[in-house]
């Protein structure tokens, strides 16, 4: 396998909590109290990631809608990695609305991957009425519990995304 010298894919973690708890996700176990990652971590991690990151996201194990600086660090990530970096928007949906949807889009979102992994939907705004940048998906519908022991193919993620948590730190991989 030929490995990038940096990785291609960043995840930033801006916050720590999440207000669903689907039943495969770390989430549904931890008991996290709202904690945000400061701006200038972020900051300077999108400053060291720049002219490398093809592209980004804010979530790990958390809802960035909770977030109410996410228009505002989306703006700050599309200003740093320039136009060429793909940023994207994981969110269960439950906190979108059309005026942060607008907010979020005129800000450098470019896709809005909108989930429902528990069932348990509050959706209020589903932008998909001609909307070519949403996608509605279960990726939970995929999982199986429990997994097969030992997993028999590698994981390639480490090779090439890299992830922040809320606390700043590199974590090896999303899971």
């Amino acid at each position: 396998m030929n490995v990038p010298e940096m990785p291609s894919h960043l995840a930033i973690e801006i916050n720590s909590h999440c207000n669903r708890k689907c039943p495969w996700c770390p989430n549904h176990k931890w008991e996290r109290s709202p904690e945000y990652l400061d701006l200038e971590t972020i900051q300077k991690v999108l400053e060291q990631c720049t002219g490398h990151i093809k592209e980004m996201n804010f979530n790990n194990f958390n809802e960035p809608c909770l977030d109410e600086r996410l228009p505002d660090i989306v703006a700050m990530a599309r200003r740093i990695l320039g136009k060429n970096a793909f940023i994207y928007l994981n969110t269960n949906g439950d906190f979108l609305s059309r005026t942060l949807y607008d907010h979020l889009k005129s800000s450098g979102i470019e896709l809005f991957n909108i989930t429902d992994y528990d069932g348990n939907s509050k959706i209020t705004f589903t932008p998909t009425h001609g909307l070519k940048d949403v996608q509605l998906y279960n990726r939970a519908g995929l999982v199986g519990t429990p997994l097969p022991a030992p997993l028999k193919m590698s994981c390639h993620k480490p090779f090439f995304s890299f992830v922040v948590n809320y606390k700043g730190q590199a974590v090896l991989c999303c899971s």
